[in-house]
């Protein structure tokens, strides 16, 4: 009897730490997956950070696709932040993030590149697209209802260089090509797009 009791009971723990070692692998698997979302992306904005970016477009490359790549930059952003307060600039951007990606589609790539630039990939899109999407997303940013602690209105522009990527593009010679039309967007007035 007493050897069945040590039997029994050395059973039972061993099944009661085989549990708390699956429970710990759960758990853990979970930690793993969150500290690898925000690996990707950007604290503020929720949109992939640049690295994340970076190498979600060097991966659509190579696998052959197409597509509409446009670079933005938020209009006069460094007044909002002198004019409202360095929070009331988060807002701006942690709005213009949260738009950016409701207003792409699944396949596509939103990225936050630094500061107040940003950068969208649409999968597959035509040129008629991009351009579509780049006017859609500049009517959306001057529209956000956003306001200073004070209750003054934060007017937002944003402009936008696009540059069409055939299949296999190159992926930096694509984001200095929509970067020069960013700049052309920004010296011709800005709050504009540039293709």
């Amino acid at each position: 009897i007493p050897a069945s009791f040590l039997h029994f009971w050395q059973a039972e723990r061993l099944r009661a730490a085989n549990a708390a070692l699956a429970q710990a692998r759960d758990e853990l698997a979970v930690a793993y997956d969150r500290l690898q979302h925000q690996a990707r992306r950007d604290a503020l904005t929720g949109v992939l950070n640049r690295a994340a970016f970076l190498a979600e477009l060097d991966a659509q490359s190579r696998a052959g696709v197409h597509g509409g790549l446009l670079f933005l930059d938020v209009d006069h952003f460094k007044s909002v932040n002198d004019r409202f307060g360095h929070a009331a600039g988060d807002q701006a951007l942690g709005r213009v993030g949260a738009l950016l990606s409701a207003l792409s589609a699944d396949n596509d790539l939103v990225g936050r590149l630094g500061g107040e630039e940003f950068a969208v990939f649409l999968h597959q899109a035509s040129p008629e697209r991009m351009l579509d999407h780049s006017q859609a997303i500049r009517e959306a940013i001057e529209a956000i209802d956003l306001a200073s602690p004070t209750g003054t209105r934060i007017a937002l522009g944003i402009s936008i260089g696009a540059f069409h990527c055939a299949p296999r593009f190159d992926p930096a010679e694509a984001l200095a090509a929509s970067d020069r039309n960013l700049y052309r967007a920004k010296s011709g007035g800005r709050n504009m797009v540039v293709a």
